[in-house]
């Protein structure tokens, strides 16, 4: 149960939440019902926030990979300064889909 309020992500951010990406997809695979639900707004965030393919890979090398920033824009074929753009990009859209959700509540 320790485990599960970790994973809140009321009490956390957007960024939390991709940090945690890895993490909570453990925990989704170990039957955590707050995982489970976590991962299926991540899912819904990426849908809302209409990442493109780059922004979406981006979001996945970094977070959920864990590649540096300088590894990913190799994979890329871009520099180190078009990822970050990319990224940011990506991250931003994601925040603005969390921010609109919490002021729902």
């Amino acid at each position: 149960m320790e485990r599960d309020k970790r994973l809140d992500y009321k009490k956390g951010t957007a960024i939390r939440i991709l940090h945690e990406w890895k993490n909570v997809v453990a925990e989704a695979d170990r039957g955590s019902n707050v995982a489970i639900t976590l991962l299926m707004d991540l899912e819904l965030a990426f849908v809302n926030a209409k990442l493109t393919n780059k922004q979406y890979k981006a979001l996945e090398l970094t977070y959920y990979y864990g590649y540096s920033k300088r590894d990913a824009a190799l994979i890329f074929g871009i520099s180190e300064q078009g990822f970050a753009g990319v990224l940011t990009r990506a991250v931003d859209k994601i925040v603005d889909v969390y921010n609109k959700w919490e002021e729902l509540t």
